[in-house]
C-alpha cells in the first residue's frame, strides 16, 4: 500500500474501530436499561465490554493508528501520552463494575449503583475516545466523525 493509501486509510479504520466500541457501549447500557434485565445478560455485556476495551487499547498502545499520527505530527506525543494513561483507569473501572455485577448482591439500589457507575465510565470513555479522534484528526488534518 502507497504512502498515501495508508494514510487515507487511517480514518476509516479509526472511525469503524471506534463504531465498535460506541455498541459494545450501547448494548451494555440498553440492557442494564431494560425493565427485563437480567443479571448473566448484564454480566455477558460488560465481559465483552472489558475485553473489547483492553484489546482496542492494546492495538493503540502496540504501534496503532495513535502511533501512525504521530509519526505524522511527533509534537503532539505529550497529549497522546496523557491519553495513553488513561486507559489503565478505564480499563479498572469496566473490570470492577464487571466483578460488581458478577459478584454483588442484587437489589434496588444495587442496580442503581451498577448504572450510575455504568454511566459513569461510559462517560469518560466516550470523552477518552473523544479526545483521541481530536489528536488524530489534528495529525492528519482531516474529520473522521465523532465516534459518539
Amino acid at each position: 500500500m502507497s504512502e498515501s493509501n495508508k494514510d487515507s486509510a487511517f480514518p476509516e479504520l479509526i472511525t469503524s474501530e471506534h463504531e465498535e466500541l460506541v455498541r459494545a457501549v450501547r448494548e451494555a447500557g440498553d440492557e442494564l436499561a431494560s425493565p427485563n434485565r437480567e443479571r448473566n445478560r448484564v454480566n455477558d455485556k460488560l465481559i465483552h465490554l472489558s475485553e473489547f476495551v483492553e484489546s482496542h487499547f492494546r492495538q493503540e498502545e502496540q504501534g496503532g493508528y495513535m502511533a501512525e499520527a504521530l509519526r505524522h505530527s511527533p509534537q503532539l506525543r505529550a497529549r497522546a501520552e496523557a491519553l495513553k494513561e488513561q486507559h489503565e483507569q478505564l480499563q479498572e473501572e469496566i473490570d470492577k463494575l464487571q466483578l460488581l455485577v458478577h459478584s454483588g448482591v442484587e437489589s434496588p439500589h444495587w442496580w442503581e449503583r451498577v448504572q450510575v457507575d455504568f454511566q459513569h465510565f461510559a462517560a469518560r470513555l466516550t470523552n477518552h475516545e473523544h479526545a483521541e479522534n481530536q489528536l488524530v484528526q489534528e495529525a492528519f488534518n482531516r474529520d473522521i466523525g465523532g465516534g459518539d
